[in-house]
């Protein structure tokens, strides 16, 4: 699950990838706990690498959390047969007859 956090005064977006596992009840309760409350809380996430990222609750503009991760096996599509060949190259083709050639030239 991707969860990005915008910072107060900064055009720059903070984006964190947590694990797979990660809840995302627990994910909120935690950023409604830190910005909440009194005093300087800071808000501590996991990212699926184990680093702990820390941000000041104080300068914290928006959360915005996505969707937990679906393997890209279960997403992805069967690969589709191919209908026909692609044509042979220009060679290939004049050899074959498909391709006219030049009347002042034989065909070989």
């Amino acid at each position: 699950m991707d969860i990005r956090i915008g910072i107060v005064q900064s055009m720059k977006e903070l984006d964190v990838e947590l694990p797979d596992d990660a809840d995302r009840d627990k994910v909120m309760k935690e950023v409604e706990e830190a910005l909440t409350g009194d005093g300087e809380k800071v808000l501590w996430l996991v990212d699926r690498k184990g680093r702990r990222v820390g941000v000041p609750a104080s300068r914290i503009a928006y959360v915005e959390l996505g969707t937990p991760r679906v393997s890209a096996s279960l997403v992805s599509a069967p690969p589709k047969p191919r209908d026909r060949l692609p044509p042979p190259p220009l060679a290939t083709r004049r050899v074959l007859g498909v391709v006219p050639a030049r009347p002042d030239r034989p065909i070989l």
